[in-house]
């Protein structure tokens, strides 16, 4: 027998209650973003009201809007909600499922409940306040207001707290003799079992009992355990006497399973169980609950993590809650898909993270077979005041008793990257550790630290906190926010060195990739899905070889928002394996190929089929990736194969000879076929040849090594070169790459801002910056020339005279000219148009006598930067 053992899915949307209801209230609130405590009263009038459905976030359009900042503040829902007759004299109760950050409800104008914390769920007892067969006015004031981070986490975190009742809610009852959930909306029976084995298992029901009739009632609690075909497998029966008022604990065994069916990724059986309460004079069924149960036990050690006896090395991702232009109200089926999607990547696990999650992702990892670490939101700091301590806690009861019976929860997480650990979060962190055990001494309990090269947080007194959970996670960045390639393996080392008694878990690592971004030689910080590859390549070779970490979660499995961030797209963490609307990266298809036991293949590049590239010969050789689970793949080139490669990791890479036009790959491997079509051109470094110009050259200038799609004009903008004779580039000045006191300086290209009025970011945040003379050895002819600018760097930024090349007064004013020809006068992008504002100017030019063109950029105040330079031969 062994110590940690298998547990129930348990799941509302899934009880069964006979003389009892659930119904969805989610249609037709009216919505009001402003406060007004008037707004209760059943007399107002809401007619002018915007009218919405939930799930419902004000927050959907402004988190990636291009203004700092989104609105985080009070807003008020209210309506009419009907109490059908059947209700009538029993208990009668709201469900809300998730509402940020605080929730006042009322109802007839009473206010019944405050509810604190965005990310688990709450009850309402509206027994006594509706009025049944009638219209009562239900009424809830959301507030997602930041002061709320004094008393409430997170404090702050690297995601936006998107405010609204942003899932769903529902009107319930029952009768009067009936199980008790309050006061942390808990499941309404605990089914723990204790012991499981190979060849036995022992399930145990807790739960407590109410009668709220004014009667003593005697009851029969009769208990079944069926498998998956509803046979009963055990049963057991209870009699209780009930007087009114009291609540009854009930705490039972069913005996042994024989030889149980267990749970696992590869097989997640899942047991029902039935409760039934019912009276024992006439048989009367006062309350049913019909709940799935999974049988498996688990332990873990220096050695590795064991599920059922084996050892198991979990693979997975993170996952944050918000979708592609919903935020955070999505519809319950999209929860789920995310988890299928996960499943089908091949991982058996998910951190499911910073904060509980949708009833539904908790149920679709119980039947999936995703193992999983669910957290309350403690991230960044823990402020030092009673008040913060005591909501953590009751966060964290509502997160374990609500999902207590979910198999799939194996770790009960509560802290994530704190900052300082002081000596409030210390004491924090050990009274949330006994309470985990105090509720659920089954699980196991897990810490995230926040690895650093210069150590910050570990030189305190908090190498205490090391000891204080089961598990120790740790999230590492190193190639992404700091160091490169070669530190990543001494930083898995380091911290071994601290967590030397536990267990290690690398429960963040990742980078960020846009799709519209390319290399074939990518480079920290780029944003390339090449570079992505690569960085996650590393982190799971090295993973893999290291049993000491009982598993890795990449982050993320999806692109999340993020108010102010600035990457290539901003206000988006864009580590994601897929995009926000769930498009599949190539990152996606490479943790297929080395997690899934399902046959697949794969070819790399379905976001890159249409190149440009400068090539003077008649084929450019590059190399194509194609992932599969299969020993060995075959890539066919225009029908000629290029071989036969032994699958290495998930991968086996081919030399393809491109050709100027249609290059059609064909990836196989057995009855496994992929197909790719790529659209390649050629063009020549001399810009003689007639064909250079002719749809026209895009420069991204400041960008060496990267070409970016516009995905709406379907341009190409290469990457920008040092002048040579016959063709083009800049004459002095340098590509920006200046990011100082960071290990990022001298590699990382650009800035990190949001460039409003456009959507092409990356263009314009890299720039060419002290550049006084660009070339172009075009033929003579009439030229448009686009000119790309912006001014790049904030005012505060501007201070750095040196770094951002402005002068003494933090101004910068320049000229440009064409052939000698000032086109542009005295340019001030920041007082002309705002600071890291997009701004095209379109001249045309009308070259002669073999000059060329040639553009400069004359300083009057400070150093002209430039983005990018379309041009095109019209004459």
């Amino acid at each position: 027998m062994k110590r940690f053992a298998g547990w129930l899915l348990f799941f509302w949307g899934c009880i069964c209650c006979i003389c009892a209801s659930e119904i969805s209230i989610t249609d037709s609130w009216k919505y009001k973003a402003e406060n007004d405590e008037r707004f209760s009263s059943m007399d107002w009038n809401d007619s002018d009201w915007v009218t919405v459905d939930l799930p419902h976030t004000w927050n959907a359009g402004d988190v990636i809007d291009e203004q700092r900042g989104y609105r985080r503040g009070i807003s008020w829902y209210r309506k009419k909600l009907f109490i059908p007759s059947e209700a009538r004299d029993k208990k009668i109760t709201l469900r809300f499922d998730g509402v940020a950050s605080k929730a006042d409800v009322y109802l007839n104008g009473k206010l019944l409940k405050t509810h604190l914390g965005a990310y688990t769920a709450f009850g309402v007892d509206i027994t006594d306040i509706c009025e049944v067969g009638k219209e009562n006015l239900l009424a809830v004031k959301v507030d997602n207001s930041s002061s709320l981070g004094e008393i409430l986490p997170p404090v702050s975190g690297d995601f936006s707290i998107f405010g609204g009742i942003y899932r769903r809610v529902f009107l319930q009852w029952t009768e009067k003799v009936h199980f008790v959930t309050e006061p942390y909306a808990a499941v309404p029976v605990r089914i723990q079992t204790p012991e499981v084995s190979v060849s036995e298992a022992s399930m145990q029901i807790v739960a407590f009992l109410k009668n709220d009739f004014t009667d003593t009632k005697h009851v029969h609690v009769n208990v079944f355990l069926c498998d998956e075909m509803n046979r009963i497998v055990k049963e057991k029966q209870l009699k209780l006497k009930l007087i009114p008022g009291r609540k009854y604990p009930i705490s039972t065994s069913v005996g042994r399973i024989e030889n149980p069916h267990l749970w696992s990724p590869e097989l997640p059986y899942l047991y029902t169980v039935k409760v039934q309460v019912c009276d024992a004079k006439n048989g009367e069924m006062y309350q049913e609950v019909i709940s799935p149960v999974g049988f498996r036990w688990f332990s873990v050690d220096k050695t590795g993590f064991y599920l059922n006896g084996k050892y198991l090395k979990l693979r997975g991702a993170a996952r944050h809650q918000d979708y592609a232009g919903l935020g955070t109200a999505i519809p319950v089926e999209m929860n789920r898909r995310d988890m299928r999607l996960l499943k089908e990547m091949g991982a058996n696990f998910v951190r499911i993270s910073h904060y509980p999650q949708d009833p539904e992702i908790y149920r679709a990892c119980d039947e999936l077979g995703l193992i999983v670490w669910s957290e309350i939101c403690v991230v960044n700091e823990v402020r030092k005041n009673a008040a913060f301590a005591h909501n953590c806690k009751e966060m964290l009861k509502e997160m374990i008793l609500q999902n207590y019976n979910h198999p799939s929860v194996v770790l009960w997480g509560a802290m994530n990257e704190l900052w300082d650990y002081h000596k409030q979060a210390i004491v924090l962190a050990r009274e949330l550790e006994a309470l985990k055990k105090e509720l659920d001494p089954y699980r196991l309990s897990c810490v995230a630290f926040h690895a650093f090269t210069w150590e910050k947080p570990y030189t305190q007194s908090s190498k205490e906190m090391f000891s204080i959970s089961d598990v120790n996670g740790v999230n590492v960045y190193e190639s992404w926010y700091q160091g490169d390639s070669a530190t990543i393996a001494p930083m898995f080392d380091k911290f071994c060195s601290y967590s030397t008694a536990k267990p290690r878990f690398l429960s963040e690592f990742g980078a960020g990739s846009d799709e519209r971004i390319h290399s074939y030689t990518p480079r920290t910080f780029d944003f390339t899905p090449e570079f992505q590859l690569d960085f996650n390549r590393r982190y799971i070779n090295e993973m893999e070889k290291r049993p000491d970490y009982i598993g890795y979660s990449i982050w993320n499995l999806v692109d999340f928002q993020v108010d102010g961030r600035g990457d290539s797209k901003p206000n988006l963490n864009q580590k994601g394996m897929l995009t926000e609307d769930r498009r599949k990266k190539e990152i996606y298809y490479y943790c297929q190929a080395r997690w899934s036991d399902i046959p697949m293949i794969h070819i790399a590049g379905a976001d890159w089929t249409k190149r440009v590239e400068i090539c003077d010969d008649s084929i450019n050789v590059r190399k194509i990736s194609v992932f599969s689970n299969q020993k060995t793949v075959e890539l066919i080139h225009n029908g000629k194969s290029l071989g036969v490669r032994e699958v290495v990791n998930g991968e086996a890479v081919f030399a393809v000879p491109f050709i100027n036009g249609e290059n059609l790959l064909d990836a196989r491997s057995g009855a496994l076929s992929d197909r790719l079509k790529i659209q390649m051109k050629l063009l020549s470094s001399r810009l003689t040849d007639s064909d250079v110009l002719l749809d026209g050259l895009c420069i991204n200038l400041g960008q060496e090594h990267c070409y970016f799609i516009d995905p709406q004009l379907q341009e190409i903008w290469i990457p920008d070169k040092p002048y040579t004779k016959g063709s083009w580039g800049y004459m002095d000045g340098k590509p920006f790459n200046s990011w100082p006191g960071s290990s990022h300086d001298g590699v990382r290209y650009g800035v990190g801002a949001d460039i409003k009025n456009t959507f092409l970011e990356p263009l314009f945040q890299t720039f060419l910056i002290g550049t006084t003379c660009y070339r172009l050895d075009v033929p003579d002819g009439v030229y448009e020339i686009g000119f790309y600018f912006t001014e790049p760097f904030s005012k505060d930024e501007r201070k750095n005279i040196v770094r951002t090349g402005v002068s003494a007064e933090g101004q910068r004013v320049f000229d440009v000219s064409v052939n000698g020809e000032k086109l542009i006068d005295s340019l001030n992008l920041a007082d002309s148009y705002g600071e890291q504002t997009a701004v095209v100017k379109t001249l045309v030019v009308n070259v002669r006598n073999h000059e060329g063109l040639e553009i400069l950029l004359s300083p009057q105040k400070g150093q002209g930067v430039i983005s990018g330079l379309k041009v095109k031969k019209i004459r």
